[in-house]
């Protein structure tokens, strides 16, 4: 099953911790922000769009290959331009990391639509390049286990 989600990919933030006092007594508490809450609900709605009413979610070892693609940099030269345009693959070395934050978003959003838990997925392959249309591609495929 291959799913995309259209838009610049964007990391998961860790979340956030505030104290919060009520009489003599602190207490800690941990939050989302809004920003990152809204797009785990745009891929949620976006991969049930994509997936069909039959889909059983995945409960046994499943791989996973995950395409994540960039828009080109405003500084970017002509020449860089135009090696895109005839197909070269440039490759995102920069932030964000993929397995702590890229990754995270996309498997979490997709607990329980797609597979059961993400401890299901036990084989990942991923890349981060630039390209025009800034997508995520994720492709889901059962493992072979004994």
């Amino acid at each position: 099953m291959k799913l995309v989600f259209f838009g610049e990919p964007t990391p998961k933030q860790s979340a956030r911790f505030r104290a919060v006092k009520k009489g003599k007594k602190t207490t800690v508490s941990s939050y989302q922000t809004e920003s990152v809450k809204d797009r785990e609900k745009s891929i949620i709605l976006d991969a049930k769009s994509q997936i069909s009413n039959s889909h059983i979610l995945y409960d046994k070892a499943i791989g996973v290959k995950v395409l994540f693609v960039f828009k080109p940099l405003k500084s970017w030269s002509d020449k860089k331009i135009k090696l895109l345009e005839s197909g070269y693959t440039i490759y995102k070395e920069t932030k964000p990391d993929l397995p702590d934050n890229l990754m995270k978003g996309v498997f979490d959003a997709l607990e329980g639509v797609v597979f059961t838990n993400d401890s299901r997925v036990a084989k990942v392959e991923s890349e981060k390049i630039y390209g025009f249309q800034p997508r995520t591609e994720v492709e889901f495929y059962e493992l072979q286990t004994y």
